[in-house]
């Protein structure tokens, strides 16, 4: 009688148990993951883009315009009310 109540008993704890397990496995290693990714940023491709072009178009990417705007910037304290305005030609987005 004692083994059939242990059986019995076994049948529906076991699975549970098992569930729990997986479940906090899983928290745990999501838990990981995003520690990881918090102190770490990607790393920049290129420097941003400047947007702003003399007939308020869109330009293409240059790198002296993304370097003049980055001393723009550096120099004015980071105040974005002032523009550097590209002189490159301009896309035309619609």
């Amino acid at each position: 009688m004692s083994g059939l109540g242990k059986g019995v008993v076994g049948t529906v704890t076991k699975p549970v148990a098992g569930v729990l397990d997986f479940a906090s496995g899983a928290a745990s290693a999501i838990r990981d993951t995003s520690k990881s990714h918090i102190h770490r940023r990607p790393m920049r491709a290129r420097r941003p883009r400047c947007c702003y072009g003399h007939s308020g178009l869109l330009v293409a990417y240059s790198t002296q315009s993304a370097e003049a705007q980055e001393e723009l910037l550096r120099l004015n304290s980071h105040n974005y009310a002032e523009r550097f305005v590209s002189l490159f030609p301009a896309i035309m987005v619609l």
